[in-house]
Formats: structure tokens, sequence, C-alpha cells
């Protein structure tokens, strides 16, 4: 108990202390004062160097195309050795990407089969739960 006391104590102690601080400007909307010593002048520019000349330019900018262009060959041409090969493509979709009606059934069938299975697991877990 003499502790916690003593801990707030010092914590206002502490809290009472840190405004004194900031009591000691005046006026702060006072005008800033005026600066010390001038600016110096700045050093004359050399204006012969006029940067890059457009043959410089030209060959910056061929240069960056044909890397971004030997990436994107590259990638492509991973992406198409790790793509796999589906024979059935043709077969299951049309131009515009749709499915035929019978894949479609099969589909539809697979996923009702799917839910069944896991429906009869749950099942399954739950009556060995009870069980216990």
């Amino acid at each position: 108990m003499v502790v916690r006391r003593l801990c707030v104590l010092l914590a206002l102690l502490g809290a009472l202390a840190l405004p004194a601080t900031a009591a000691a400007q005046s006026n702060p909307f006072q005008p800033l004062p005026a600066p010390q010593q001038p600016a110096p002048e700045p050093l004359p520019v050399d204006d012969e160097d006029d940067g890059l000349g457009v043959t410089e330019t030209l060959l910056i900018v061929l240069a960056a195309g044909c890397l971004i262009g030997g990436i994107a060959w590259f990638v492509v041409r991973d992406a198409r050795g790790a793509a796999p090969v589906d024979s059935d493509h043709d077969r299951r979709e049309d131009a515009a990407g749709h499915r035929s009606p019978e894949h479609q059934r099969k589909a539809k069938q697979r996923a009702r089969a799917a839910g069944k299975r896991a429906r009869q697991a749950r099942k399954t877990t739950k009556r060995k739960a009870k069980g216990r």
C-alpha cells in the first residue's frame, strides 16, 4: 500500500514537472528572429554539360526494351514447358471457353458424390465421438 502511494506521488510530481519546461516560452506567436548571416551566393554553373544526347538516350531505351523482352521470352518459355498438356481441352470447351453440357453434367455428378462422401465422413466421426 505504501509502495503504491509512493508510485502515485512520483507520477504526479513527474507530470507537474513536465509543463514547467514549456512555460519558458513567453509568446509562441512572436515573429521569428532575423537570420544571422546572409545566404552565400551560388557558385557559377558550368553550362558545357548538356546531359545525355539523343543517341545515348536511344541506346538506353533499346537496351531496356531488349532486357524486358528477353525476360518475357524466358518466362513464357518456362511457363509453356511447365504447363500440363490437356488433350481433351478442345472437346470440353468451345472457342468462347464454355464447357459442353455433358462435361457440366459429369462435373456436377462428381461434386455431388464428393459432398455425399464428406457428409458420410462427418456422420461417422460424430458417432465415434458420441460413443466415447
